[in-house]
């Protein structure tokens, strides 16, 4: 089912609200549920490395995963998105050193001093999202980043999510793509969408 444009702005509304109100001490907890159920799934522990996101406010803090792989020695990636483009690339980090402020404020790799990361079958890529359904589908910022980018993503995908932002269907249009699984702050069993 195809939502219209008007559709997906409204419910972004609805979930950055959900998202804006939630106590900051509310959001710590949950954060941390996620950032534990992601460490102990198998698609973390599988991994050979790791493509994460840097959050902004309103989504997943993505910190103490980034430590736990650089305290693991996996090599880790994070996104930045391309001058004048829709396109985003990876590019390897090692120490806070690499990040600086970015396109729309958030923090991305310095590429004066951080390599190009390339994908394959064993990387795992965590994806963000206001919204995700039980398909594995998201509701983005509305940009189409990762859309453009998992497009042709060879490895694991795992969506963060707050479980008060999941929806049962979030209609979407052809070139939305989904993740292979969607872990929260609430555990249930994992529903692989690989195949």
């Amino acid at each position: 089912m195809t939502m219209t444009g008007g559709q997906k702005r409204e419910a972004r509304d609805i979930f950055r609200r959900i998202r804006r109100e939630m106590a900051p001490g509310e959001k710590q907890k949950r954060d941390l549920a996620i950032t534990q159920a992601l460490l102990q799934s198998g698609e973390f522990r599988s991994s050979r490395a790791v493509f994460l996101f840097i959050g902004k406010a309103i989504e997943v803090d993505t910190t103490a995963i980034l430590q736990a792989c650089w305290e693991r020695n996996l090599p880790t990636a994070a996104p930045r998105c391309v001058p004048g483009t829709r396109e985003m690339e990876f590019f390897w980090i090692r120490e806070p050193g690499d990040l600086q402020s970015g396109s729309f404020g958030i923090w991305e790799p310095d590429p004066s001093r951080c390599r190009r990361a390339f994908p394959d079958e064993s990387t795992l890529c965590l994806v963000p999202g206001l919204a995700f359904d039980r398909e594995g589908y998201r509701l983005g910022f509305g940009k189409g980043y990762y859309d453009r980018f998992l497009a042709h993503f060879p490895g694991r995908t795992v969506g963060l999510c707050y479980a008060n932002c999941m929806a049962q269907a979030l209609p979407r249009d052809p070139f939305d793509r989904r993740v292979d699984r969607v872990i929260t702050d609430i555990q249930e069993e994992p529903n692989d969408r690989s195949s």
